[in-house]
């Protein structure tokens, strides 16, 4: 919005009356202002003086210092600056960048995107569309920027944390903080073209580690559930905890509050003496590392005045332990990743993968990202007290140990050409491996939690609900494939049924199984299949270009893949216990209003018979939803499909209907206003 100079218009002083309007409109707006707060931005007794813009906004300053606050279009839409969050960073709730240098896009003019924030380990913090937000850098407290939400965090979440996340209405740099009388910087960390870590900060954190190294640190970090907001509040405000600023701020406001979802003391002793073990670990790559890891494991976590009983004597053996379970309280065996070696690593980075497969990653949310599923789901399945970082494995990124896994076939993973990621495509349940392995069972952990996001984010919005969904009858719709005559004799020699009907990953399963019986696994790189004749006419027999020779291996991540070509591609889809088979691939559900007749709507939706709806009693069913005229029709020249018409322009509301009230996944359904000129979405 100031990117460009804008003209002044006009400038006054507020009369006392205004002044407390402005005041009251503030402190309406920003509910986590106090009192005192309102008196640090606003001084008792001082003037307070407004400038018009030509761009219609307006700026709000104090006497004759920058201005606090500013209307983006003179009607009361009422934004901090970045000089007002500076002396009150908790005006709005602020997204922290992945790393100073993302700051130069920031200072330049652009808007936040979701790859550019660092994601904490329990997800992203529930917002919603046009909230206001600031944004800032690790380790500094100092804000660097103001916009509004252009999406929600459930929409994030269903576009895999892809996209847009804020506006940026005002920034450091840009023409309003560049033309303010007396503009300054809070800290060094503040660049012409840049914004980096406080050096105050840092040091703050220096002398903590090595306070904590020396055994001279209070190990009394607790969170009292229920009246300690104040010691919370200050917490954030000596800079601590900048990194996080979000997940300390609902902390303090959750103990305010006394509302669920508060930390005990338990939770908050186990968060910190496991804080504490990772501090130590990290001391030994040096200091900037040592600050990471205390910083990485300060979620959550409040400091209290009150002692923990632990004298310094004891210091040692208790900055050892490993923590206490979050979910009972109580003392849990594990290993400290101090002493964990690289095989422990690699041990507890499978068994967490395992238990993700097994009880978070559903087939609905492949493909995935291979940074969206360390941190959405390996890390929350982690063993309970354990402390896991794909570095200190074997494998050293994530991109690796997918491709590792595919290479043993437990899932198939593959690089996206324009995000140049590696993504989970999918996941091989019958592999032996993920059929060993018995999940454990967690009490309402972060994996239940995650799922009840889950939920919520594909529940598509409105009266939805846990009520309503289970009100609402179950579809299920599964590709399948079944076999043609190339690849019969691969199903014929490990006994399966030739004439059935799979899924992609018993697919994978027949395949792998023939292999294992025929020995043809490379016996130098087990990551290589040795092609015999049958398997080589399986997969290859007709699809070879002539006067090109038959290859004789082929990596095993490609032998899944090479058999479905090979087969026939069905889809089933099973309502109410009634399962139907289709060839082909799923036919959507398609809704779009369109004109008629002058300005009149009419809105037609075809597709549902390919869910198992009758599309005539869909249609009277309408009538009375809707209060107006519907019918039904078989479409010209397409036996079997049909259409319903909906007098109106009822797109959303009618799309909301198939999902809350036949099942029908929000992904097989497309909307298209032609009234507008829009296209699908």
């Amino acid at each position: 919005m100031f990117k460009k100079p804008s003209g002044v218009k006009g400038q006054q002083r507020l009369s006392g009356a205004d002044s407390k309007k402005l005041r009251k409109a503030i402190r309406d707006k920003f509910h986590t202002l106090s009192d005192e707060d309102l008196d640090v931005l606003f001084p008792p007794k001082v003037e307070v003086y407004v400038v018009r813009l030509t761009n219609r906004a307006s700026l709000y300053s104090v006497d004759s210092g920058p201005p606090i606050f500013f209307d983006a279009d003179g009607r009361g839409a009422l934004y901090p600056t970045v000089y007002g969050l500076w002396k009150v960073p908790h005006i709005v709730p602020s997204f922290t960048l992945k790393g100073g240098e993302v700051s130069r896009y920031v200072l330049g003019g652009a808007d936040l995107m979701f790859p550019g924030i660092d994601v904490p380990d329990g997800g992203l913090p529930g917002f919603g569309v046009g909230e206001i937000w600031a944004i800032k850098v690790p380790f500094n407290d100092s804000p660097i920027a103001v916009g509004i939400t252009v999406m929600s965090s459930a929409d994030g979440m269903k576009a895999k944390l892809r996209g847009k996340l804020l506006h940026v209405a005002h920034y450091y740099r840009d023409w309003l903080w560049d033309s303010a009388d007396g503009k300054y910087v809070p800290n060094e960390g503040f660049k012409e073209d840049i914004v980096v870590e406080d050096p105050n900060v840092l040091a703050k954190m220096e002398a903590a580690f090595a306070s904590v190294a020396s055994g001279e640190a209070d190990t009394s970090a607790k969170v009292e559930h229920g009246g300690e907001s104040e010691k919370a509040e200050d917490a954030v405000e000596r800079g601590m905890t900048s990194h996080l600023a979000w997940e300390l701020g609902s902390t303090a406001a959750a103990a305010a509050d006394n509302v669920e979802g508060a930390p005990t003391n338990h939770e908050a002793d186990g968060r910190a003496s496991e804080m504490l073990v990772n501090a130590e670990t990290a001391s030994e790559s040096g200091p900037r590392a040592s600050r990471a890891a205390v910083m990485t494991d300060l979620h959550g976590l409040v400091l209290s005045d009150k002692g923990s009983g632990v004298g310094n004597d004891e210091a040692d053996t208790h900055f050892a332990a490993v923590g206490e379970s979050v979910s009972s309280g109580t003392p849990v065996s594990g290993p400290a990743a101090a002493s964990m070696t690289v095989d422990e690593v690699d041990a507890l980075l499978e068994k967490s993968f395992l238990q993700a497969l097994h009880t978070s990653v559903k087939d609905r949310d492949l493909p995935i990202a291979a940074g969206n599923l360390w941190s959405a789901h390996i890390l929350l399945c982690r063993p309970p007290g354990t402390h896991l970082d794909v570095k200190k494995s074997s494998y050293k990124k994530m991109s690796k140990f997918l491709q590792a896994k595919a290479a043993e076939g437990l899932v198939s993973a593959k690089e996206d050409k324009h995000r140049k990621e590696m993504m989970l495509v999918s996941i091989n349940r019958g592999h032996p491996t993920y059929m060993e392995f018995v999940p454990e069972k967690r009490m309402a952990g972060s994996v239940q939690q995650q799922e009840k996001q889950s939920v919520a984010v594909s529940g598509g919005g409105g009266g939805g609900g846990a009520s309503g969904k289970e009100n609402t009858p179950q579809i299920e719709v599964c590709e399948v494939w079944k076999p043609v005559a190339a690849v019969l004799p691969i199903f014929v020699a490990v006994g399966a049924d030739p004439a059935g009907l799979y899924r992609y990953d018993e697919v994978l399963g027949i395949g792998f199984k023939y292999i294992e019986k025929e020995g043809l696994t490379k016996a130098n790189d087990k990551a290589i299949v040795t092609l015999d004749a049958t398997l080589c006419d399986a997969l290859f027999k007709g699809a070879i270009k002539k006067g090109t020779s038959y290859p004789s291996e082929i990596a095993k991540k490609d032998v899944g893949p090479a058999f479905i070509r090979r087969m026939q591609a069905h889809h089933r889809v099973t309502r109410d216990g009634v399962s139907v088979v289709r060839k082909g691939a799923l036919r959507p559900v398609q809704i779009f209003t369109e004109k008629r007749q002058g300005n009149k709507k009419m809105t037609r939706m075809s597709g549902v018979e390919s869910f198992l709806v009758d599309a005539e009693a869909l249609a009277a069913e309408l009538q009375k939803r809707f209060a107006c005229s519907t019918s039904a029709a078989e479409l010209a020249g397409k036996k079997g499909q049909f259409e319903v018409l909906v007098q109106g322009g009822v797109l959303e509301e009618l799309a909301h209907h198939m999902i809350t009230h036949y099942g029908i996944p929000k992904k097989h359904i497309e909307v298209m206003d032609k009234t507008k000129g829009g296209g699908r979405h």
